[in-house]
């Protein structure tokens, strides 16, 4: 995989939590592509910084293409 995605500094400041889901292809080389915000909570607030991090991901060759869900949650920690 790659970088955790930043937590936005304002929900971050403001203690908003939440959670983002989201579909992609995973190519043979191991690139995402095709990314798709399914759902997420609070809307607006966590999925650029979502989009951008996966876009940065890499995983392991594999045979063929495939598709790939995810949840990734934010959290405020003390």
């Amino acid at each position: 995989r790659g970088e955790a995605p930043l937590y936005p500094r304002r929900a971050k400041e403001e203690g908003v939590a939440g959670w983002v889901d989201l579909e992609f292809t995973i190519s043979r080389d191991g690139i995402p592509g095709n990314l798709r915000v399914v759902a997420a909570e609070p809307r607006g607030v966590f999925e650029k910084s979502v989009l951008k991090a996966v876009e940065q991901w890499r995983y392991a060759p594999l045979p063929a293409a495939r598709q790939a869900a995810l949840r990734l949650r934010f959290a405020v920690e003390d």
